[in-house]
């Protein structure tokens, strides 16, 4: 009986546990959510959600766009202010070589007839302004795009930091020598030299934008007021931007009126080197001075007050006027408009040197005695002498201001002094003065 109850209880059980599996089916049947409304509401109900997710998305996209864009450009602006603050970096970051007074003078070897171009070295160099900006410019003088200016670099670097007493500018020899005029080793002109050095260096300064600008220049050339004003900003700031238009870049004025109808017309003419024609101040001095019948000797601010004295041009030279259309007496005289801070007088002699004259020069030049008061004092600084019957040949030497403010002569690789005072030991070709 007790087997048979038991196995009883067990078939209750079983029972009930079957209904409980059903009823679990029948609660999970009657969980599951059954569409509400009609199925055409639902796809349309879809479709609007797909629209807005579409919308979404699009608006993402464009958000994103306008993120990528001002991302973009604010970086582009961050690199053109890097790219700015890199130029100028380029040129603040510059290596501070400085040339003291401590510095002893060397000489310049003699590598082949070229004394006209130590000459002209020795003189550049020992203008101090010119020589320590380029020192502390030297990172970004750039050899193969300023090959003038590297070499002329490399001779003030040995000049003044050399271990031996003379150096070879072999570099620099090699690089005038790509213009046939001085290629070999031939005597030369020394002022055609200076010509060239000055012109050479202030294109490769402009060509390569160098941050070098003459402010002080272009303004007072904007001040003029005749018709040529603008062409002459023009020209200065499209050709004339280096430290060699700030040094020696002068304004020269011309000025022309016509007899006839007065009509004045006034040109002006940028230099760096102002020539003197001697033979000519000498005759004009000498037609109305009995002291020059004496001997073959001028002095250069006679030279100067010549070149400013007014000059009649009639007969057989006489001017054509635009305005009369025809040739007329004209009267004709010029200035030195605008002085640059280093001024260097050319004492042209003629051709070859040719005219015999004694001239004598001070060491300090004042132009308070002259039309133009207002450009001041200058003085002495190097001389380029002439030793020989011509120009184109004979030696040439280099009289110049140390920085320890003593007179040296250097003939190549030889060298004389200290003094205190210039002394002359050939015939003054090229005059070099600095403005107070």
């Amino acid at each position: 009986m007790e087997g048979l109850g038991h196995t009883n209880e067990l078939q209750n059980q079983q029972s009930e546990s079957h209904m409980e599996t059903k009823n679990q089916k029948e609660n999970n049947k009657k969980v599951e959510p059954k569409p509400e409304g009609n199925f055409e509401d639902n796809t349309k109900i879809e479709e609007e959600n797909k629209k807005k997710q579409n919308e979404n998305k699009k608006e993402e996209k464009s958000e994103n766009k306008i993120e990528q864009n001002t991302n973009k450009k604010e970086e582009k602006s961050e690199n053109k202010k890097e790219e700015k603050t890199e130029s100028k970096h380029k040129y603040e970051k510059r290596e501070v070589i400085l040339i003291t007074k401590k510095i002893y003078p060397r000489g310049l070897d003699n590598i082949g007839a070229t004394c006209y171009m130590n000459s002209v070295l020795q003189c550049f160099y020992h203008v101090f302004e010119l020589s320590n900006e380029l020192l502390q410019m030297k990172n970004i003088i750039n050899e193969k795009t300023m090959p003038m200016t590297s070499a002329f670099l490399q001779v003030i670097i040995e000049l003044s930091f050399s271990k031996y007493q003379s150096i070879s500018p072999y570099k620099f020899k090699e690089i005038i020598s790509y213009n046939k005029t001085f290629e070999g080793y031939e005597a030369n002109d020394s002022k055609n030299l200076c010509l060239y050095f000055m012109d050479t260096i202030n294109d490769e300064f402009t060509q390569n934008n160098i941050p070098y600008k003459n402010e002080i220049l272009t303004n007072r050339i904007r001040t003029l007021k005749e018709k040529d004003t603008e062409n002459i900003v023009k020209n200065f700031n499209e050709k004339f931007n280096s430290i060699i238009a700030d040094l020696f870049h002068g304004l020269k004025a011309s000025k022309y009126v016509c007899l006839e109808c007065k009509d004045t017309s006034t040109t002006y003419q940028l230099f760096n080197i102002f020539g003197l024609p001697i033979e000519r101040a000498y005759n004009d001095l000498n037609k109305n001075n009995k002291r020059y019948h004496r001997g073959r000797s001028i002095d250069i601010i006679d030279c100067l007050k010549n070149e400013e004295k007014q000059k009649i041009f009639n007969g057989d030279n006489q001017m054509f006027c635009d305005k009369c259309n025809k040739l007329c007496d004209t009267i004709f005289f010029n200035k030195i408009y605008m002085a640059p801070k280093i001024m260097i007088l050319f004492l042209d002699r003629g051709r070859y040197n040719a005219f015999d004259c004694e001239v004598t020069f001070p060491e300090t030049l004042d132009f308070s005695q002259f039309e133009e008061k207002n450009i001041g004092k200058y003085h002495l600084i190097g001389v380029i002498e002439h030793l020989g019957p011509s120009n184109m040949g004979g030696h040439f030497i280099a009289n110049c201001k140390h920085f320890d403010g003593y007179w040296y002569m250097f003939s190549d690789s030889s060298i004389r002094g200290p003094s205190n005072i210039y002394q002359s030991f050939g015939v003054p070709y090229l005059l070099f003065y600095r403005r107070e």
